[in-house]
This record gives structure tokens, C-alpha cells and sequence, in this order.
């Protein structure tokens, strides 16, 4: 009997299957999506991290980072960026704090300079000169002039800083405004009105520093009570009566 011979199997399919699975193994790790992590700084992250990452020449080795390694050192990297934009805020934030607290207090200690220097210039200096020239052959009356021209300039100043001088003479009554010394009958100033300040009110801007020091009206003198006290005293008899005589 002739015997049957097997046909050749093609082997060479297998062959090159078994190879490209080997390739594939071989291959490198996908890199991170870095649609993940977007915007310059991630960019600048991913640029540095592969600038550390040794290369295959260099090591000899194959990159044996997964996806998830990958992806924990880019956070870990943004997590120390983050770092050092907070500590970079907030030691800006406190020296902000601390210039802005010297500010303040500079504006406080030294808020009234040009009011100092204004009353120095104008007033004080007139003052001086004006006791200087007392002491020579001057008259009274031109001494007086000096110094209403004085307080006319220190008014001015004070105007010029926001400092109103409010006079009540003749207005009404106030509680907010006005400090009550004593009451008054008048027949000029109706009742609940200032008969005449005795200080002035003060007021900076809007707010009030100093309330005027005032008199205020009653109203009239009552004339029926003085009429009634003269009729009682015209009913009244002369002469004792004999009871209050044997008294």
C-alpha cells in the first residue's frame, strides 16, 4: 500500500503572528491624555516631566511608566506649582496688610498737617507780629482792626478746611444741636427759641464737633398773673378786723 503522505502545513501565518504580538508587547506606554489637564501651566508641567524622564539611549532601559504613574506625577508637579502661587499671595497679601495699617495710622497721626501749617502761616505769625507792635506807640483802635483781620483770616482757614461756625441766635431750639444753660423770659424771642448763644456750634462737614452753648426763651412775661395779684391786693381791707385786733 502506498502510503498517504500528510500535506505540509503552512506554518509561516503562526510565525508572524507570534511576532507581532511580541512587537506589540514591546511597545512603549501610551502617554497621559492631556486633554485631561489643560491650560500654559499644565503644558509647562508636561514639558518638564518630560524633560526629566531619562530617554531610551540614555538608560538603556524601556520607559516602564504606566498611564497612572504618568498622570500622579503631573498632579503631584501642579500640586507644587499651586503651592508656591499661595505662598506667594499670601506673603504679598500680608505686606499689603501691613502698609495698608501704617498708612492708616500715618493718615490719623498726621491728617492735620495743612491745617497746622496754614494757621502757622497765617494766623500765628500775625499773632506775633501784631503783640510785637503792641508794645510801641500804636493806638487802640488800629490794634482792634489787627485783629479782627486776624480772625477774619483764621475763619477763612477754617472754612477752607470744611469747619462751619453755626450761630442759633434767634433759631429754634435744637436738642441735637444745642446745649440749654438756662431759660429766659423775652419779649423779642418767641418761647422755644435762642435767646443768644453763649458758644457756638462747630460743625465738619456734615457732622457736628461741638454744640453751641445757649439761652432759651420762655416767651413773654405773663401780665394776668401780675393783674390778679394787684385786684387781690385792692379787695383787701385796709383796717384789722377787731378779732385779729384782740389778737
Amino acid at each position: 500500500m502506498t502510503s498517504k503522505l500528510k500535506p505540509k502545513v503552512d506554518n509561516r501565518k503562526d510565525i508572524k503572528m507570534k511576532l507581532n504580538k511580541a512587537s506589540a508587547q514591546n511597545k512603549k506606554p501610551k502617554a497621559v491624555s492631556q486633554s485631561l489637564f489643560k491650560g500654559k501651566k499644565s503644558d509647562s508641567i508636561l514639558r518638564k516631566l518630560k524633560e526629566k524622564q531619562p530617554s531610551d539611549s540614555e538608560s538603556g532601559e524601556k520607559s516602564s511608566l504606566t498611564p497612572e504613574k504618568q498622570a500622579i506625577q503631573l498632579l503631584k508637579a501642579q500640586l507644587e506649582e499651586v503651592k508656591k502661587d499661595y505662598l506667594y499671595l499670601k506673603a504679598d497679601f500680608e505686606n499689603y496688610k501691613k502698609n495698608t495699617f501704617k498708612e492708616k495710622s500715618d493718615l490719623i497721626k498726621y491728617g492735620g498737617q495743612s491745617l497746622v501749617s496754614s494757621l502757622a502761616d497765617e494766623v500765628l505769625d500775625d499773632f506775633e507780629r501784631a503783640f510785637q507792635s503792641s508794645s510801641q506807640t500804636q493806638s487802640l483802635e488800629g490794634f482792634k482792626d489787627g485783629m479782627r483781620l486776624i480772625h477774619a483770616k483764621f475763619s477763612k482757614i477754617l472754612k477752607q478746611f470744611g469747619v462751619v461756625i453755626v450761630d442759633p441766635t434767634g433759631r429754634p431750639f435744637d436738642p441735637q444741636y444745642h446745649e440749654a444753660l438756662s431759660r429766659q423770659q423775652s419779649d423779642g424771642v418767641p418761647e422755644g427759641h435762642v435767646i443768644v448763644a453763649l458758644k457756638k456750634a462747630y460743625k465738619l462737614y456734615d457732622r457736628l464737633i461741638r454744640p453751641a452753648q445757649v439761652i432759651v426763651s420762655t416767651g413773654k412775661p405773663n401780665k394776668n398773673k401780675s393783674s390778679s395779684l394787684t385786684e387781690d391786693r385792692g379787695k383787701r381791707p385796709l383796717t384789722r378786723s377787731s378779732s385779729e385786733a384782740d389778737k
